[in-house]
């Protein structure tokens, strides 16, 4: 398992877990968004591990579930490790690049079994390299 499955994944899970069994009827994420001073998306963004964690959020699941810190521990976690696991991915792969032709935080990188690096343009356009 990798450490990313990590911290980021397991906030989620336990997010939902606890949301959906908190009570005798569980709380929907517009209750818990209300509670925990905060919007219903941000609580779906949470639930499933995307985008950024807003630093107050851990603390007060902290108070709502009663959960002895776990949420802000899992939180710290997170932020040591600096990158998620799919850019720790790509950075790897791009210390090992001979070249860098260009470069697009909205292009998709993927190694295929030969080496070579594919990227898929957003257009649709797939190029190749070396």
């Amino acid at each position: 398992m990798s450490e990313d499955i990590d911290a980021r994944k397991r906030f989620a899970s336990e997010l939902r877990s606890h949301r959906e069994l908190h009570g005798e009827r569980g709380l929907t994420q517009t209750e818990l968004a209300k509670i925990v001073k905060t919007s219903r998306s941000t609580i779906s963004r949470l639930e499933a591990s995307v985008g950024y964690i807003p630093p107050d959020i851990p603390r007060r699941l902290d108070e709502v579930f009663e959960t002895d810190g776990l949420f802000n521990r899992l939180y710290e976690e997170i932020e040591s490790q600096g990158f998620p696991a799919h850019s720790r991915r790509r950075l790897a792969l791009e210390s090992k690049a001979l070249t860098i032709l260009e470069w697009s935080p909205h292009c998709r990188a993927w190694p295929a079994p030969n080496g070579v690096v594919r990227v898929r343009a957003p257009a649709g356009r797939a190029a190749e390299g070396q």
